[in-house]
């Protein structure tokens, strides 16, 4: 996890960090990049595992100042946002079963060493990736059921639902969460979500948190495969992505507070 010290009004001055809390295809990468070209100085970087750390997470670290921190991070279209992920995750899944069928598995430490493959557990994790490949990933609507069941907890009424699911939401929660759950913090109070399509909106709070005045966002990871996320809809899932991310398309809600509405669900 990243979190940066902010711009401070003189050498005597206290002042706390901003701290990111990336999710998986909402331009981290972007974000990322402006923060490694132009704030080294001011960055501490925690575990690498927790990169794409959830704000509630950051909340609760020894490190994390309630008086003087706060948490960011990025939003994008949701249900542009589902559609990469559930290529990106897809993918990553068929790649690691075909390593590990061809008896390659060593090898995709190599290619991708930022990735995981438990070598010691192997087998126990090849059935976990064809339980992924089969019950989230076979077609775009079951990863949207998945999306769904996955952040059931949040809309339960009582102990003992939020227990029973609670299993299967971890198994699936990296490759299956929704915004709108990873950026729940239930009565933290210090989130700002960005949305990664509006440049200005990011320039300006670089500039106005850590006194940088950068003049582009970089595009570091460009779609290759074409595709246009609507295609991928039909009514049912898209009116499914609009209940699951509610509380992004309606920025501004008390889930998710201190921010501007952002016409995410617009036509484009």
């Amino acid at each position: 996890m990243y979190s940066i010290k902010l711009k401070t009004a003189g050498p005597d001055v206290v002042v706390g960090r901003a701290w990111y809390s990336p999710h998986a295809k909402t331009g981290s990468q972007a974000i990322q990049s402006i923060i490694d070209n132009n704030l080294e100085s001011s960055l501490m970087i925690g575990d690498v595992d927790n990169w794409h750390a959830a704000a509630h997470k950051i909340a609760t670290c020894a490190a994390f100042n309630t008086d003087r921190d706060f948490i960011f991070g990025t939003i994008r279209n949701p249900w542009e946002r589902h559609v990469s992920n559930y290529v990106y995750q897809r993918e990553k899944v068929l790649v690691k079963l075909r390593y590990i069928n061809d008896g390659l598995a060593s090898d995709y430490i190599k290619d991708y060493p930022n990735q995981q493959m438990p070598l010691d557990r192997l087998s126990r994790y090849t059935k976990a990736l064809e339980h992924y490949r089969d019950k989230f990933f076979s077609t775009f609507e079951s990863y949207i059921n998945a999306v769904e069941f996955c952040s059931m907890p949040l809309r339960c009424t009582n102990d003992t639902d939020y227990k029973s699911l609670k299993a299967f939401t971890l198994e699936g929660t990296n490759m299956t969460q929704s915004m709108s759950s990873f950026y729940n913090g239930g009565d933290l109070a210090k989130v700002y979500l960005l949305d990664i399509s509006n440049h200005d909106s990011i320039l300006n709070f670089f500039n106005t948190n850590f006194g940088i005045a950068i003049t582009q966002v970089p595009y570091v990871n460009v779609n290759p495969t074409g595709y246009h996320y609507r295609e991928y809809y039909n009514d049912k899932t898209r009116r499914q992505i609009e209940v699951i991310e509610s509380n992004v398309i309606e920025i501004g809600t008390k889930k998710i507070p201190r921010q501007d509405k952002h016409p995410l669900c617009e036509d484009d």
